[in-house]
């Protein structure tokens, strides 16, 4: 019995092997296919969403530069209706500037109507201005603007300081400086690209200008500056400007930012406006498309414009980044896939198992043939399929000759082994697929056949009865001198309400007399 259960263990995790291994062959190329599709789906819908946050930075910043733009054009236009003289100016500025040789110069003491917090600075090169010239007027006009850079101040707290630049060599600043400051420069003139002389305004040129990024004097960290040109009878005269922190401007940015990406604000020119930790690789927005992803380096990078400057916001994601959030995305469906393999594997092993399980309880464990409790069941089986048919069915009972002589002289060992050999001939004495063996005692075999008459069963059981002396076992505890059996036979007809407990009392009464009759033989009941 435990090799038996040896055996069928072994069959069955011979079946879970395979099953193993048919999922590792079929699930795994499925869970990679999926895994694959996954992450390249993961890729675009990064890339997607690194488009559409460039975009919405760059809209959001425009938007910020768009409203300092219109300001500084207002105070531009009120600069240029004083100059022309639509909008009148009583103060006499030139009156309150004091020399400063120091400094080659001149500054602006305090005027009447102004206190301490309105009035800013005014600083410029050279002699104090004569009454009534074009710089006097020009200044007179700087210090009317007061109260628009004070408004300009107060509503855009990142702007450290309006003022009017004039070629005529002046500086008007708000608020005002220290009163031992002097920061009028030359450097001024050419760091807005402005030029020491009058220009001639051109139709063509931008009246707002935006300067590249710098390091402020002030130690403000980056800024960069909006100009905007104010002209009188056809000539430049000067620039209202304001300052702005680069650090603001990626602060507003920021809000749109992705987990694993960078925004970082380029020049026109592809200039990194950062300054100290600029993009490894340049990138130049003039031969990269904009608002599509394109690999530099070992990141993706998409470049957004900002109409109004003509920068670019960058949205620069670390392909590793990408690729490791893609990888997390796809664990997730992978091991879904791989537990449901897991799961039909399974499931396929526990129905492979459950018929093993089926066929154990229907089999005799030592020779395989069907067992008692098969028997009974099947006979209720055939004799109601043959009533159906009207059809006939033949038993016969078969007893192994002196088998407990022949255990007691040769062992239960060899005893076995004479049953298996037995059970293996009787099988093979059976012609059709229906023809049923069962082993229904220690000894005793019963066999099941469909059968038209009685003679065709006794013809088996005969056929039967030579195949078993043909295997040549010896017996010597046997006056046949070899293993035989005996059979009893009769027929069933289910139409004569033949049952299976009757005819297996006939049967069983015909194998008694063919044992008193000397065995070996078949006799019919």
């Amino acid at each position: 019995m435990l090799r038996v259960i040896d055996s069928v263990a072994g069959e069955g995790s011979h079946r879970l092997r395979n099953a193993a291994i048919a999922f590792a062959g079929l699930g795994i190329p499925v869970a990679l296919l999926l895994t694959q599709l996954v992450i390249a789906a993961s890729m675009q819908r990064q890339s997607r969403a690194a488009v559409e946050a460039g975009r919405a930075a760059a809209a959001s910043l425009d938007h910020e530069l768009v409203l300092r733009e219109h300001a500084v054009e207002g105070i531009v236009a009120n600069a240029e209706q004083i100059l022309d003289g639509r909008v009148k100016s009583p103060v006499d500025v030139v009156s309150q500037l004091r020399a400063r040789p120091e400094h080659g110069g001149y500054t602006l003491g305090w005027l009447p109507g102004y206190n301490a917090a309105e009035l800013c600075s005014l600083m410029g090169e050279g002699a104090v201005p004569a009454r009534g010239s074009e710089s006097a007027r020009e200044m007179q006009m700087a210090v009317a603007l007061t109260p628009s850079f004070r408004v300009l101040r107060a509503r855009g707290v990142e702007i450290p300081w309006p003022y009017y630049i004039s070629r005529r060599g002046f500086l008007y600043l708000c608020p005002r400086a220290a009163d031992d400051a002097f920061l009028w420069s030359h450097d001024l003139l050419k760091r807005y690209g402005a030029l020491p002389a009058p220009e001639p305004v051109r139709a063509d040129r931008r009246r707002l200008i935006w300067s590249p990024v710098y390091e402020d004097q002030a130690g403000k960290g980056l800024m960069t500056t909006l100009s905007g040109l104010v002209t009188h009878d056809g000539q430049t005269v000067g620039d209202v400007s304001i300052d702005l922190g680069v650090a603001t401007l990626l602060e507003r940015l920021g809000h749109h930012g992705l987990p694993d990406s960078t925004l970082r604000l380029l020049a026109a020119d592809g200039v990194d406006m950062l300054g100290p930790a600029p993009l490894r690789t340049r990138v130049d927005p003039r031969t990269v498309a904009t608002g599509a992803p394109v690999q530099v380096g070992d990141a993706e990078v998409v470049l957004c414009r900002v109409p109004s400057t003509g920068w670019n916001v960058a949205v620069v994601t670390p392909r590793r980044a990408m690729l490791g959030r893609a990888l997390r995305e796809s664990v997730v469906y992978g091991l879904m896939v791989l537990f449901m393999l897991a799961c039909f594997a399974l499931l396929l092993a526990l129905a492979r198992a459950l018929r093993m399980v089926a066929a154990i309880s229907v089999r005799d464990p030592l020779t395989g043939v069907y067992n008692r409790r098969h028997f009974d069941e099947s006979m209720r089986v055939e004799l109601s399929k043959a009533r159906r048919m009207g059809a006939k069915l033949g038993l016969a009972i078969l007893d192994v000759d002196h088998f407990k002589t022949y255990n007691d002289r040769y062992g239960h060992h060899a005893g076995d082994q004479a049953l298996r050999a037995v059970a293996k001939a009787l099988g093979g004495g059976l012609q059709r697929l229906s023809d049923l063996l069962f082993r229904i005692g220690g000894e005793e075999f019963a066999v099941v056949v469909y059968a038209d008459r009685a003679e065709q069963v006794v013809m088996l059981g005969e056929k039967l009865c030579a195949a078993v002396r043909a295997l040549d076992l010896p017996h010597t505890g046997s006056p046949l001198g070899r293993v035989t059996i005996s059979v009893g036979a009769t027929l069933i007809d289910p139409a004569d309400d033949g049952d299976g407990e009757r005819a297996y009392k006939c049967a069983d009464a015909a194998l008694y007399r063919a044992k008193e009759a000397g065995r070996d033989r078949v006799v019919r009941g």
